[in-house]
């Protein structure tokens, strides 16, 4: 059997997965500029 995905189906998907990303990576940049001023 064999499935494909159509690309248009899964743009809400796409966009979800670059908001999170986008979102936990600002969250860790935050998170590592508090440790390194605890740090200081």
């Amino acid at each position: 059997t064999h499935y494909s995905a159509q690309l248009k189906a899964l743009a809400p998907l796409m966009d979800w997965t670059r908001d999170m990303a986008g979102f936990w990576e600002s969250r860790f940049d935050d998170l590592e500029d508090l440790l390194k001023r605890m740090d200081q």
